[in-house]
């Protein structure tokens, strides 16, 4: 389980539908690349024994669904690719090496996990560590987030608990709860991401995460069950959330959404 460190990724929400910037370092000095309408920031390798694999990577295409990041020379010559594949795991390659690391710890995960790298066999020495490779954004204009969900004009959710003006909704930990549901729901919702006023777009990005929160402890332990990137309706022009809970316990849970301008919000649901 990982702790919420307030101090390290400036956490969000002191409301239920406040949307904060994540200090997120890496995010800020990382340049970021695009490619059909995908953008990716570099990766950046470290400690690697084969010294051709450390170094930058940039976003290059995409190849089976997945970032393809490389690593050049000045002249441009193909130094080392990393990337993910069609079975779920992530793979670097060097030049006069071949498949020299690859990471099965988190399968199907949209950028290269940060550890957990292990050898290609008939390889040897250290493995290394990444950092960066998130979605991104190559555009300088600020984005607007409207919630579109059926429960209310600032509603994500299309259900939430009903709170009279003159009331404060009630509180799960360190957050208002915003919605309880008995296990097995679908939790559903959309948004709009808006480049002008008035124009929602679907060429953005809603990463969402599940987080199950033990509200007893102080600080708050929260750990990362699931993720993933929010399909969006070309006829309803938004991004839908739709988080099937058949699997999970009872108990709190955040629900994440993740902008690509580093916004965030999160939604604190109670599952019965």
């Amino acid at each position: 389980m990982r702790r919420r460190n307030r101090e390290l990724v400036g956490i969000l929400l002191a409301s239920i539908f406040s949307v904060a910037a994540i200090g997120l370092g890496a995010l800020a000095g990382s340049s970021c690349a695009c490619s059909n309408g995908k953008c990716y920031e570099d990766v950046i390798v470290t400690g690697a024994g084969y010294s051709d694999a450390n170094g930058t990577y940039h976003f290059e295409k995409m190849l089976d669904g997945y970032p393809w990041y490389v690593k050049r020379s000045g002249s441009g010559l193909l130094i080392a690719h990393l990337h993910g594949c069609s079975a779920g795991s992530w793979h670097l390659a060097v030049r006069g090496v071949g498949p020299a690391y690859r990471n099965d710890s988190d399968l199907y995960a949209d950028t290269p996990p940060r550890s957990g790298w292990q050898l290609h066999p008939g390889c040897s020495g250290a493995v290394p560590t990444m950092r960066g490779g998130g979605a991104c954004s190559s555009r300088e204009l600020p984005i607007t987030i409207v919630p579109t969900g059926d429960a209310g004009p600032e509603a994500f959710l299309d259900t939430v608990i009903e709170v009279p003006e003159d009331e404060d909704p009630p509180m799960a930990g360190e957050l208002p709860l915003v919605a309880t549901h008995a296990v097995g729901d679908v939790i559903t919702g959309s948004c709009q991401v808006l480049y002008e006023p008035g124009n929602p777009i679907g060429g953005s990005f809603v990463h969402i995460y599940v987080y199950s929160v033990d509200i007893d402890a102080t600080p708050e332990v929260l750990e990362l069950l699931n993720h993933w990137m929010a399909p969006y309706s070309v006829t309803e022009r938004e991004y839908q959330i739709a988080w099937e809970t058949e699997d999970f316990a009872p108990g709190y849970y955040d629900l994440v959404l993740f902008f690509e301008d580093a916004s965030t919000v999160t939604l604190r649901i109670e599952l019965t």
